[in-house]
């Protein structure tokens, strides 16, 4: 009986060492893996042959990636879920060096993780790893979608604070009962070509409301500037300048060439207060005249009040006094033969030939001077 006791004894102590001695095995192959993993990550980089700085907006020639890992090896870190390194792995694909590596300029939105990892990566839902990751990238589709399936209110908002999401997401989120969510998301981003499309759609269907809220929020883009011009409705047109003071260039050009005389005649008089107001926009008068008069046939009205419009430091011109005495006191033939010699008029002696009140003579000026019409003495 002690012999078999004892047997029994040995027995489970030997399984009990074959445990350990694996465990102990285990954990050595676990070392090696993981430094091997580390040292890999290490090893990722990024170059680029040149670099030009565009404010913003950098530009790089000729981009490459040198010892990236392949989609398994990387899933392989995922699945292995060691928090260490997932961070090790973000922090090495989101500052791969770009370039000369004394400067260690950061190339974001090149070395993104696979769509297939970021997805992984929201799913683990780890506040630090998701955080470390968007301060640098965004999410692509994948994850964005993750994110929005949760339906969490503060992630989604924490996320909208960083990123705008992409246009089928932002189509998602505006099926979910989150309208804080798709307010926020408008003031910091604005929305996709397609949820304007349907913005507008519904304005010309008569329904003003989604665009009075969307411009209470965010401006909109030249675009869709060009699309309130060509909607010809005076009351969102209002509201639009109203809020954000005046259109772009291409946007005042449409407005010129293609709008009708009551939105321009609203823009002037709401540019000519601005121009008062603030000095930076006194050059808006200038340029919407010059537009006003590429149009066929001339609305005499508006350039009218154009003219009154501009601010009076335009007009002055010392060089011009010849030009100024004949298109106020000169006689049409004189003026003809002016009007023949092709050269602009300074912006001053054009109104007085628009104050003649010839516009005959008017209007061959403008024919004979192309696209030039004033800008020069």
């Amino acid at each position: 009986m002690k012999n078999s006791s004892f047997d029994a004894v040995m027995a489970q102590g030997a399984e009990q060492f074959n445990h350990l001695l694996k465990q102990a095995e285990d954990e050595r192959k676990e070392r090696l893996k993981h430094g091997e993993i580390m040292k890999k990550l290490e090893e990722v980089r990024g170059y680029t042959d040149m670099y030009y700085p565009y404010y913003d907006d950098p530009y790089y020639e000729t981009i490459w990636r040198e010892k990236m890992l392949s989609l398994e090896e990387l899933t392989e870190i995922m699945n292995r879920g060691r928090h260490d390194e997932i961070m090790h792995m973000i922090y090495h694909y989101n500052h791969a060096i770009s370039g000369d590596e004394q400067k260690a300029r950061n190339i974001p939105g090149y070395f993104l993780l696979p769509e297939e990892i970021e997805e992984m990566l929201a799913k683990r839902n780890n506040p630090e790893e998701i955080k470390a990751y968007l301060e640098v990238q965004s999410f692509g589709a994948r994850a964005q979608n993750v994110i929005l399936e949760r339906k969490d209110p503060d992630e989604i908002l924490s996320y909208i604070h960083r990123y705008a999401f992409l246009p089928e997401q932002q189509k998602k989120l505006f099926k979910l009962d989150l309208p804080n969510a798709v307010e926020e998301h408008i003031r910091s981003h604005g929305l996709c070509d397609e949820l304007l499309d349907d913005i507008f759609a519904k304005l010309k269907a008569g329904d003003k409301k989604p665009l009075r809220d969307f411009m209470a929020l965010h401006n909109l883009s030249v675009k869709y500037e060009k699309e309130l011009v060509l909607a010809q409705d005076v009351e969102m047109f209002s509201d639009y300048i109203s809020c954000y003071e005046c259109l772009s260039k291409e946007a005042e050009e449409t407005l010129a060439l293609e709008g009708n005389s009551e939105l321009k005649l609203l823009y002037i008089d709401h540019i000519r207060v601005l121009c008062v107001a603030r000095r930076e926009h006194k050059h808006h008068c200038k340029d919407f005249l010059a537009n006003l008069l590429k149009q066929r046939p001339l609305d005499y009205e508006v350039i009218l009040k154009t003219f009154l419009a501009i601010p009076a430091e335009y007009y002055a011109c010392d060089n011009c006094i010849k030009d100024n005495d004949l298109m106020q006191h000169g006689t049409s033939g004189q003026v003809v033969e002016r009007i023949a010699k092709k050269k602009p008029l300074h912006l001053e002696s054009l109104g007085f030939l628009f104050f003649r009140n010839e516009p005959n003579l008017f209007e061959a000026y403008l024919d004979n001077c192309s696209n030039d019409v004033f800008f020069k003495s």
